[in-house]
């Protein structure tokens, strides 16, 4: 029974001291950047606001008007089209269509030896889920492709 509080006692010590240590860890830091930020601050030496002015452009398929900034946003795009940085490479979607596949094989392997018929909608959704992730990935690569263009 000893040993019970004990390990209650530790761990309403140490459970706070160790969000404390991290918070402090992570204050001290600052703050925490994504791949395309790193790389925007990396290439460009571009602030917050600007490498955000950048990323939305880029992802929305604008020109941007400053000049450095539109340098900035024609080599974004080049390396998100060449998949370098931003996770729109030819590699990343025929991983997420290759699970989505698997996933739909396996529920219509479990649908066909179970006889559970009433899962094949499951079968359903996942193939509008692939088509949707198709759709928005050649789309979000039109608007890239369209922003490597006007701010070129």
């Amino acid at each position: 029974m000893v040993w019970l509080w004990l390990v209650v006692v530790g761990i309403a010590i140490g459970l706070p001291a160790a969000t404390l240590a991290l918070v402090t860890v992570r204050q001290r830091r600052g703050p925490r950047l994504n791949r395309i930020d790193r790389w925007l601050y990396a290439r460009y030496r571009l602030e917050w606001l600007d490498r955000s002015r950048v990323k939305e452009a880029v992802l929305q398929g604008r020109p941007l008007s400053e000049p450095a900034l539109r340098e900035a946003a024609h080599g974004l795009a080049g390396a998100m089209l060449a998949g370098q940085v931003g996770g729109l490479g030819v590699k990343t979607i025929t991983v997420v269509i290759g699970a989505d596949v698997s996933l739909v094989v396996a529920i219509l392997v479990f649908v066909l030896a179970t006889g559970s018929y009433s899962q094949v909608g499951s079968v359903i959704v996942g193939f509008l889920g692939m088509a949707l992730t198709i759709s928005s990935y050649a789309r979000t690569r039109r608007r890239i492709a369209h922003g490597f263009q006007v701010n070129g």
